[in-house]
Parts: structure tokens; sequence; C-alpha cells
């Protein structure tokens, strides 16, 4: 009976260490996966490890965005992921633009990755296997703590020259833009829209102090529609000035032409 005691003994003084080790262990593993989850939100945007080599297959998609500025990307494919996820990815004849776009509409703002164009990519007729590089040129991550500072951020376009990137959820928008290869950021402005005009000039309107009555207004507000908004909203209507900026010298020029536009 003794020698049965001192086996269960040292039987249960061994599984009691086993699992002390095993607990050790995974409390162990739980900070290191902590910690590589908050390696991968940087607080910039500069070159960032976004985790290890993925695969994801994609199918052809047609991108109807009316919103979309610079060059037209040379194919646009999308992914559809678990719990409502999906991917875009944008390829570029230098980039490849991958977007996350979350479940609902309530998660604001999109993780934009940009990377060197990708060679390892299988396609086979409408489906295109793509290898997630592990770091990226440029990334915008969208995550709790962007959401709670009203960051949102949108992928507007890219030029062989220059990428641009939209924040906000607002009519009145914020827009910033990135000289490609550095990623360096090179200018930022406050508009409602902006337009590329030729390689290296944006145009946009911007508000003055000019009252929006009928002498400033006169012969400005065009469209059946946007007539009736004044007539019945006056109050609503700011005079706007056409600007252009170089984005090579950031030199801005106001060009004196003007329009009545509606803000809400």
């Amino acid at each position: 009976m003794v020698k049965v005691f001192l086996v269960a003994a040292v039987a249960t003084l061994l599984l009691t260490q086993c699992s002390s080790s095993q607990n050790e262990r995974v409390k162990s593993d739980s900070v290191q996966s902590d910690s590589l989850t908050s390696n991968l939100i940087p607080s910039d945007f500069s070159t960032v490890s976004t985790g290890e080599l993925e695969e994801v297959e994609f199918n052809r998609y047609k991108d109807e965005s009316e919103n979309r500025i610079g060059d037209k990307p040379l194919e646009v494919w999308k992914a559809e992921l678990k719990l409502g996820e999906s991917m875009l990815l944008y390829r570029f004849n230098q980039y490849d633009v991958l977007i996350d776009i979350p479940s609902t509409e309530e998660n604001v703002g999109y993780h934009i990755r940009v990377f060197r164009k990708s060679k390892s990519v299988k396609i086979s007729n409408n489906h295109l296997i793509f290898h997630i590089p592990p770091k990226a040129e440029f990334n915008i991550p969208s995550d709790d703590k962007n959401e709670e500072q009203g960051l949102a951020y949108y992928f507007l376009g890219i030029t062989k020259d220059y990428l641009f990137i939209d924040e906000g959820t607002d009519v009145q928008r914020s827009f910033h833009i990135y000289k490609l290869g550095s990623f360096k950021h090179i200018y930022s402005l406050g508009a409602y829209d902006i337009k590329l005009i030729g390689t290296h000039e944006i145009e946009f309107f911007q508000d003055t102090d000019l009252p929006a009555d009928s002498i400033n207004c006169n012969g400005h507000v065009t469209g059946e529609y946007v007539q009736k908004l004044y007539k019945e909203s006056p109050q609503q209507f700011v005079v706007a000035e056409k600007v252009l900026v170089d984005l090579r010298t950031k030199k801005v020029r106001k060009t004196g032409e003007v329009e009545c536009q509606y803000r809400q």
C-alpha cells in the first residue's frame, strides 16, 4: 500500500509540474501574440511589416467608382472573406494597391497597403492567387484607434508620380498627397472634391467670404435642381473660387473663376 501511495503521489506531482509548465508556455505565447498584433498597427505611414505571408484568392472585378483620379488600373480583383469582409486589389504598372474592406459601414475607413508590383501571382481565367508580401511600401491601418479619433482613410487614386488618399466621412473632405516611390507626404488640403489636371496640378474649389447673394450668384447657379435649392435655401450656398496647385512647387494659383455651391 505504501508503494502504491508513493507512486500515485509522484505521478500527481509530475502532472502538476507539467500543467504548470504548459500554462506558463501559453501565457508566454499570449504575450508574444499581443506584441505582434500591436506591431501591426503603425503610428505613421512608413514601411511596416504586415505579418506572415498570406495567400488570397481573388475574382476579377469591375470597379464602377466614379471618384477615382489618376491612372486607370490594369486589373481590379476582389476577394470575399469570412464574416462579410472583403479585399480589393488594384494592379498598376509598378504597384499593387490592396484594400481591406470591413464588413459593415459602422467600421469606417479601409486598411490600405501599397506594394511593389508582385510577380508572385497565379492567374487562371477569372481567378487570381495573390501572395501578400510581409512588408508594404505604404500602409494606413483601419483600427479602433483611428475610428476613435475620427480618422477614416480611402484610396482615391495613383499616378506614376503621386498617391492620393481621401480622409473623412463628411461632405467636407481632407485629401492627402504622397510622392510615389519615397511615399513622402507632400500636400494636404480640405475641399469637397479635387481633380487632377495634367500630370502635376490639382484643381479644387475653395470657399470665399463673398456673400452668396443674387449679385454674386447671378449666372453661377446652374442646373434646374440646384436653382431650386437656391430659391428655397439661399443661406446654404457659398461662393467658391477655383484654385490650382502645382504639386512640384506647392505654388497656389487662384483663377478668379467662381461658382455658387450648395453646402449641407
